[in-house]
């Protein structure tokens, strides 16, 4: 699984407030190049428009 590309970047990006990770500590620049790895790979949801119906 760590050889998957991107994985790293998509664990910090799931679950933001991890401290050490793969037995290392996650450092400022690995959380900016995780937010980046996001706007890239992940796509936004759509939001549904409640029509009210009368």
């Amino acid at each position: 699984m760590e050889e998957e590309k991107g994985y790293r970047q998509y664990v910090l990006c799931t679950l933001p407030h991890i401290t050490t990770f793969d037995f290392s500590g996650v450092t400022k620049a690995d959380r900016t190049t995780a937010e980046v790895w996001k706007r890239m790979n992940i796509k936004p949801k759509k939001a549904q428009i409640k029509q009210n119906i009368l």
